[in-house]
């Protein structure tokens, strides 16, 4: 039985074929892949990333501080106090019989407290922001690297898969080559991570 294996598969056709699937699994699966990836996923991937950045832009944008409801109700307060001329009578008044701050000292030293007050909110509030664009642009520029790590990464790991698709001429097409996006997927959080970091 043994010695019928030479003319059944003769020593040229078997060195021929594990040549042709050496070349296959090692040039042109990997080369296949990239240029399906370059023709059909490159750019949906990167749209993809490229609205998740904005989304989650939009999600911190809602979590920025809110001017706390004391520094806005001050200087309605304030505005109001400034009309009341009666008020302003009976405490310059006061301040004229036992001394003290004058009606308009007293305004004027609370809304000076009240500006220094908004300033350090205003200042919070737009190093948050500024930190928050700093990571939406850190995002959008590592888009197109992150989809070629991800599709780098998918392919590598189903590189078989890729041999048979490429081998059979993409007669065959395994399942996660079919799946390429969802293989892809698999390796957003590892990509993007080495990107961003």
């Amino acid at each position: 039985m043994l010695k019928h294996i030479p003319e059944l598969f003769p020593p040229a056709v078997v060195i021929g074929g594990a040549v042709y699937a050496a070349v296959t699994y090692f040039a042109f699966a990997p080369e296949l892949g990239e240029r399906i990836f370059e023709a059909h996923y490159r750019a949906p991937c990167e749209a993809n990333l490229l609205a998740e950045a904005e989304r989650q832009f939009e999600a911190d944008e809602l979590k920025l501080p809110k001017m706390p409801a004391e520094l806005r109700n001050s200087e309605i307060g304030i505005a109001a106090a400034r009309g009341i001329n009666d008020v302003r009578e009976g405490i310059d008044l006061i301040t004229n019989l036992f001394g003290g701050p004058t009606y308009d000292a007293l305004l004027n030293a609370h809304q000076a407290a009240l500006a220094a007050a908004k300033a350090e909110y205003y200042a919070k509030r737009d190093a948050a922001k500024a930190e928050m664009e700093r990571r939406a642009e850190a995002r959008i520029a590592a888009a197109p690297t992150a989809c070629s790590c991800q599709a780098r990464r998918a392919i590598e790991a189903d590189r078989t898969d890729w041999a048979l698709f490429a081998g059979s001429m993409t007669l065959f097409t395994p399942p996660t080559v079919a799946d390429f996006p969802v293989e892809m997927a698999q390796y957003k959080a590892a990509c993007l991570g080495a990107d961003l970091s």
